[in-house]
């Protein structure tokens, strides 16, 4: 392992050490009593985490981080030696130390120096000391440590080095007890990385699907082509089947590389959650289920944004102070509830809390006044007043906060999941509480379509939004006074549009089968019919984007893929086509 391998393993080793600190420091607060911490595991992973920061920043020489985190391992030290914690403030020091180690290792990881932040350091340091003092023990914790003057674990003495070739450059490494079993397990981790498992760089990731959606593509164009129905070919035809059933092996191990759970996501937001209810003054509670579900690795920092969003606006609006909600007759303490659960081809992000829920007449009041609304409009349902909040704007916020006010977050949020080509919902109790509910793909690069044709132009849309295929042989529609023709489908009306309507094209698109067939798309328990000449074919397809700025704007077109017959299909964007022409409520 060279240099640069080394401080790449160290940069993602760190990331999650800080991780796995921070939440045993939040786990912390959470224990009946903080006396209980000293004698808890937590503090030997604390430790031990700390321990392990040191170690590897001594070998990369980065002694600011060698500093800080030598004196947070020192102060648990005391407390796990002792037992004993007469003050409780030491958690915030530690989140500090925590979060500002997270800032070292970010310019680390920009420049390769963790220098330049001395002064914020030493402030933290004397905090470091106080807490220190605090316990009992008056010890003095050094200023200064040498990266030199320890042994981590990897070395038995300078010779050592050459065999392991990490640098290369000298690094002196002086023979010292140190913590045998930690240091025992950085070299089994480093162990495991080189035998067990290996790190791949996000872009040799992307690379591969890219490449394997090329393979899918080139071998739909080999299984659809038209001289494969020549009865001499028989014994080709099973070899492509074969083919095929490889290719769909290889997508699906591809697909499984990029997919991580969902904790990597969830793992900011208990800190998020703790901060928020300190600063507003209320007691919260988080719970997190599902964190085993998988989602394309591409759509965690997407999907992080929007999920921070809600949470902020569940506590700051939602969860009522701890003397309101015992007037409730409520517990003293909020709830929210993060639950992640995967079915089909779909991720399901349910966001709940027990607060005060959604007041719609508040709500309705603050759009009306705000003019983000038609003031004639009286009749609005629960549905049509829960989607005001995401409208640009919008707050029921009396002053403007660091937390809310500014009438910035919840259109964001909407912005954030259509992104991701996903959708939300809103179900809310006055009293009660508020559920945000997302949906979206388990990928963005591959999905299972339904493609179709009208005339000669090929239209591809995801099998899930798909309700039910009615053929138009017995159908008659209907023509309504403002020109939208709608069909009865067992009692209910659904509008009946055409591709000519929905994509705006300057060449007309005609239709060219007597026998013409309605898709029922279905969104958001809506529905709506889209007239076409033909279902080709049901498969996964590759997802290709627009490229360009004409095309990147272009409205109810969420990208393209290539049909086994060479032919260019564009897949639609149902979101758009329904805010565009309203819908239907399924009864």
């Amino acid at each position: 392992m060279d240099k640069q391998q080394l401080v790449t393993e160290f940069i993602s080793e760190a990331k999650d050490i800080l991780d796995t600190v921070e939440n045993s420091l939040i786990e912390v607060e959470k224990l009946p009593s903080l006396q209980d911490f000293a004698h808890h595991e937590y503090v030997h992973k604390l430790f031990r985490g700390f321990h392990t920061l040191k170690g590897t920043s001594g070998l990369l020489k980065l002694q600011n981080m060698v500093k800080v985190s030598h004196n947070a391992e020192t102060l648990l030290d005391l407390i796990r030696k002792n037992k004993t914690l007469p003050n409780a403030n030491f958690i915030n020091t530690l989140l500090k130390t925590n979060d500002f180690l997270r800032r070292l290792l970010g310019q680390y990881e920009i420049s390769q120096t963790d220098s330049g932040l001395e002064e914020e350091m030493d402030v933290l340091l004397q905090e470091l000391k106080s807490r220190t003092d605090e316990i009992g023990f008056g010890l003095t914790i050094k200023e200064e440590v040498q990266p030199t003057q320890e042994k981590f674990g990897f070395f038995e003495d300078e010779q050592e080095e050459e065999k392991f070739g990490f640098f290369e450059d000298d690094i002196s490494i002086e023979d010292q007890k140190v913590n045998m079993e930690t240091d025992a397990s950085l070299e089994s981790k480093y162990e495991s990385k080189q035998h067990g498992n290996i790190k791949i760089s996000s872009e040799k990731l992307d690379l591969l699907m890219d490449l394997t959606g090329e393979l899918v593509i080139a071998e739909l164009s080999v299984s659809y082509h038209p001289d494969l129905s020549k009865p001499e070919l028989y014994s080709l035809r099973r070899n492509v089947q074969h083919l095929n059933k490889i290719v769909r092996d290889v997508q699906e191990v591809v697909l499984s590389t990029r997919m991580i759970p969902m904790a990597s996501v969830f793992a900011r937001i208990p800190r998020l959650v703790r901060d928020l209810a300190l600063q507003l003054g209320k007691e919260v509670k988080l719970q997190v289920l599902g964190e085993e579900t998988e989602i394309d690795k591409s759509l965690v920092d997407l999907l992080l944004d929007p999920i921070i969003h809600i949470i902020r606006n569940a506590i700051d609006h939602g969860i009522e102070p701890p003397n309101e909600r015992l007037q409730k007759g409520k517990s003293e303490h909020g709830n929210i509830l993060i639950q992640a659960s995967q079915s089909a081809n779909e991720v399901k992000i349910a966001i709940k809390d027990d607060g005060r829920g959604i007041n719609k007449s508040k709500v309705l009041e603050k759009a009306l006044k705000n003019n983000l609304i038609d003031k004639q409009n009286k009749d609005y349902s629960d549905k049509e007043i829960y989607e005001f909040i995401f409208m640009p704007g919008f707050s029921t916020s009396e002053k403007i906060t660091d937390v809310s006010g500014r009438g910035v977050g919840m259109d964001i949020v909407r912005q954030g999941v259509q992104k991701i080509n996903g959708r939300i919902d809103v179900q809310s109790t006055e009293g009660k509480g508020t559920s945000f509910i997302i949906r979206m793909p388990l990928t963005l690069g591959i999905m299972d379509g339904t493609n179709i044709r009208v005339g000669q132009t090929y239209i591809t849309l995801q099998r899930i939004e798909i309700r039910e295929i009615v053929s138009m042989i017995d159908v008659s529609p209907i023509l309504l006074e403002n020109g939208l023709k709608v069909i009865e489908v067992r009692g209910k009306y659904i509008p009946l549009l055409k591709l000519n309507d929905i994509l705006n094209i300057p060449t007309r698109i005609n239709y060219d089968n007597a026998k013409q067939l309605t898709i029922i798309l279905e969104y958001e328990e809506e529905v709506l019919g889209l007239l076409v000449d033909q279902v080709v074919s049901n498969q996964s397809v590759v997802v290709k984007p627009l490229q360009g700025e004409l095309l990147e704007k272009t409205k109810g077109i969420n990208g393209f893929t290539i049909l086994g017959n060479g032919n260019i299909s564009l897949i639609l964007d149902t979101k758009t086509i329904f805010e565009k022409y309203g819908m239907t409520q399924v009864k």
